[in-house]
């Protein structure tokens, strides 16, 4: 690998990708720039985004956190019907406004007309300190993107468990609560089908063969399914911590070591990384855009990103 070019506008650390691959978005808190192969075209505030996936519903239509972006016309549409359903079924009371919950992750469906949203309290300013707030803390809501309904309340606990790492596949809700505990839940009745991992955290979902690349116990690379989040295979290697993750075909690029990027062959137990990258400075994002180049968003004294060909 090889550094092709460097980025310095429109930093982000999500990324999304157009299907002829010719636009693309990455985004950070707040802010979404929208990309014409590498030049910047457009730049947009959206306003409590922190994280989530970036989709692109054709060649000019973005959804990104509770947003839908069309850059052909600069329209900017907020979803608030569904922000406005953020404190209903609230199991442990409904003492809450809708508005004094944030968003921490927003997921939307690639192909289904779902939208998975990770929320947590945050008392407004200037309440009464000894008003007692008596409803869910944490709590991850599945809506229908289209009518806004409110379809199941996935989980939601009255602790600090907060709930990320959000992936839907065709059958199941992923995510992790409190950054140890992995769930996949079934999206009829989460309840009812639900299994469990401790230490596993999901980085990316091959929609392909339905399965997870993740870090285990912080320190190991992972492909686990989907379906029951059993193992399907390891890297032979271990790491201080792993960070990022995606994959193209049977090749798995992973940031390791906050500074570290390897590329790894998978099925198979060579135990030396295909290739590897150093940066002097803390990988916060990675992608392969269609062309099959890795996108870097490296956050230093100089965020940029960098575009890598193989």
């Amino acid at each position: 690998m090889e550094t092709e070019r460097i980025l310095r506008l429109g930093y982000g650390s999500c990324f999304g990708f157009s299907a002829d691959g010719s636009h693309w978005a990455s985004a950070t808190a707040g802010l979404i720039h929208v990309w014409n192969n590498f030049d910047l075209i457009a730049s947009y505030e959206i306003p409590g985004f922190q994280k989530g996936n970036i989709v692109f519903r054709n060649e000019h239509l973005i959804d990104v956190g509770l947003f839908e972006i069309d850059f052909k016309t600069d329209e900017k549409i907020y979803r608030q019907s569904i922000s406005e359903k953020f404190a209903l079924q609230c199991a442990e009371g409904k003492s809450a406004h809708y508005s004094q919950y944030k968003s921490l992750e927003i997921h939307n469906s690639v192909n289904d007309d779902l939208v998975l949203a990770s929320i947590a309290y945050q008392p407004p300013r200037g309440v009464d300190r000894h008003i007692t707030f008596n409803g869910p803390a944490n709590r991850l809501l599945l809506f229908s993107r289209s009518s806004s309904e409110l379809l199941t309340v996935v989980a939601e606990n009255n602790d600090s468990r907060r709930y990320a790492n959000l992936f839907l596949s065709h059958e199941k809700i992923i995510f992790t609560e409190d950054g140890t505990t992995c769930f996949a839940v079934g999206k009829k009745d989460p309840a009812k089908t639900k299994v469990a991992v401790s230490e596993f955290i999901p980085l990316c979902f091959y929609e392909m063969n339905n399965s997870l690349a993740g870090g285990f116990k912080n320190n190991c690379i992972q492909i686990r399914s989907a379906s029951d989040l059993s193992k399907i295979w390891q890297a032979p290697a271990a790491f201080a911590c792993v960070n990022q993750i995606d994959g193209y075909k049977e090749l798995i690029f992973a940031a390791v070591n906050n500074d570290l990027l390897q590329v790894w062959r998978t099925g198979i137990n060579d135990p030396s990384p295909k290739d590897q990258l150093w940066f002097s400075g803390v990988i916060e994002g990675l992608a392969l855009n269609k062309q099959a180049r890795c996108l870097i968003a490296l956050a230093g004294s100089e965020n940029t990103i960098h575009v890598l060909s193989q």
